[in-house]
């Protein structure tokens, strides 16, 4: 069972699940998963249980879902008194005093972005497409993304 105290940043599980930012906050709000607390200064607390919740619905849209049949998917097991991540084992969850997860390579340019990302579309990887411009978003400028990737 993974705990559900609240105790990572934000930060710290978009570097567990490479997931966006954006995308992460827009499931929350779309879907209402994961479902994570808030300090008393709003900032968002997530528990390991909301980190492998994220990392079982990104495993349904490699598998071919999209995130709200994912989701749906989700809240049926949940309904049905099934724990969608019971069996799942606990090697790969993170503990607090773990090293942090490296970030992208600081040295990712537009070019290797645009390869990265025509690369997704090919495989008609939505998610990783999506992904691709999250992180190129994040790191320049909307009028350069726009126009170099």
């Amino acid at each position: 069972m993974y705990s559900t105290t609240p105790t990572f940043n934000l930060k710290v599980v978009l570097k567990e699940t490479g997931l966006a930012a954006d995308t992460l906050r827009a499931w929350e709000r779309r879907y209402g998963l994961p479902v994570p607390n808030r300090t008393a200064g709003g900032h968002r607390l997530y528990s390991q249980r909301d980190i492998e919740t994220i990392k079982w619905l990104m495993k349904r849209q490699a598998e071919g879902l999209s995130i709200s049949r994912a989701v749906d998917l989700w809240n049926e097991q949940i309904g049905s008194g099934t724990d969608p991540l019971a069996g799942l084992t606990q090697e790969g969850s993170i503990s607090p005093l773990a090293a942090p997860i490296q970030p992208h390579a600081p040295d990712t340019t537009l070019d290797t972005l645009r390869e990265q990302w025509i690369e997704a579309c090919m495989e008609y990887s939505e998610s990783a497409a999506e992904q691709t411009l999250n992180q190129a978003f994040s790191m320049f400028p909307v009028e350069a993304v726009c126009l170099e990737v």
